[in-house]
């Protein structure tokens, strides 16, 4: 909602104790704003909006010593402006009749909870389009406390009271976006779990642009021509099922890893580790790979998140060694390959147009590369790499 603050005021709450155990004191702050517009939903004119404290007292008086002073303390830089407020309920009961609520609304109003980052403790979090908790978006320009100005730029502040233009929004842009979301609900109503597929998905990518992410980095060093099913990294131990809905390998060399689950002990709750092998010996060089996983709530929405791992695989070997060599793999299926642990080549034997044949010997001299084969068979066409 667009709104204008008209006061805020202490006061407490009482906190009930188990039975047998006296009750604690909450301090509160009381925000009464008039609503200029309603973006989502609607309700009255005027509202009150409870800011709680994170602690309780064992006194009243020591909790209404704490609001008289975050009170004093409180940031009201904004206070002579309209804001965009994101409430979390618009049905929080209230509990008037408190003789300590020295501001305690009508039974007819509206209340809400209005959460802060740190009650009395204000961070620029607090105002901005894209944190994870936030709460107030004042307007970029002040003495705008009027109804009229529909789209009055909202602009992301610091803790100082300064103003920070990368990030502006207009009322205007909320209301669209607010469309497109409710027409997204709309699209998958039907779908279980999709509402909060979709709020995840909105929550994350608000936190990426709010806070620069970078995915868990990892490096390895290997020889060249390890066997296929070599362990290159490993993640865990997780639940295996029904936390994690899939798990994958992208990126630029993504042909050549693969993941999959080792069981590592045997408590079938908890004891699977996520392992990244190569899925074939690797020649010299710098390979690199993305490891990603998607919860089983994202699914319904489809969401997949940015990968969780970006991994650098350097492998290294002799100057002139001869790795693997490939003969027309697409048909015959088989690859012949040549490492110095193994000595030689193997499997020697494939078929080239339905022809079995062996590999005599396989030899690499300044960029060429010469087959002997103990059976002729036709190679136009084919070739070696």
């Amino acid at each position: 909602m667009r709104a204008s603050l008209i006061s805020a005021t202490p006061s407490i709450e009482t906190v009930p104790g188990d039975p047998g155990i006296a009750p604690t004191y909450r301090a509160l702050h009381l925000l009464r704003f008039t609503v200029h517009e309603y973006l989502k939903g609607n309700g009255p004119n005027e509202i009150v909006v409870t800011v709680r404290g994170r602690h309780t007292h064992l006194t009243q008086s020591e909790a209404r010593v704490f609001a008289d002073l975050k009170l004093q303390q409180r940031n009201t830089s904004w206070d002579d402006r309209q804001g965009i407020l994101f409430l979390n309920s618009s049905t929080m009961p209230m509990q008037v009749g408190n003789a300590e609520r020295s501001s305690a609304p009508n039974a007819n109003e509206t209340a809400f909870e209005f959460t802060l980052s740190n009650f009395g403790v204000e961070t620029e979090w607090d105002y901005s389009i894209d944190t994870l908790s936030r709460a107030w978006l004042p307007a970029a320009g002040a003495g705008q406390r009027d109804g009229a100005s529909p789209d009055l730029s909202m602009a992301q502040f610091t803790k100082d009271g300064s103003e920070s233009p990368s990030t502006l929004v207009s009322p205007a842009e909320l209301r669209l976006g607010i469309a497109e979301i409710e027409d997204t609900l709309e699209s998958g109503a039907a779908i279980a779990g999709f509402a909060r597929c979709v709020q995840d998905k909105i929550r994350h990518q608000r936190h990426r642009r709010a806070v620069l992410y970078t995915p868990y980095q990892h490096s390895m060093a290997i020889s060249s021509g390890l066997a296929a099913g070599t362990e290159i990294h490993r993640v865990g131990p997780f639940v295996e099922d029904p936390t994690l809905s899939r798990f994958w390998i992208t990126g630029t060399d993504s042909q050549f890893f693969h993941t999959f689950v080792e069981e590592v002990d045997s408590n079938p709750r908890y004891g699977y580790d996520r392992v990244i092998a190569v899925l074939r010996p690797l020649p010299a060089g710098r390979y690199m790979y993305e490891y990603r996983v998607q919860h089983v709530r994202d699914t319904p929405c489809g969401f997949v998140p940015e990968p969780y791992l970006e991994g650098t695989v350097t492998v290294t070997a002799p100057a002139g060694t001869m790795y693997e060599a490939l003969f027309d793999l697409a048909a015959s299926d088989s690859a012949v390959g040549f490492t110095p642990n193994a000595g030689g080549l193997g499997p020697a034997v494939f078929s080239a147009g339905g022809v079995p044949t062996t590999i005599q010997a396989l030899t690499w001299e300044s960029g060429v590369v010469t087959m002997e084969l103990s059976t002729a068979v036709p190679l136009a066409g084919r070739g070696v790499d």
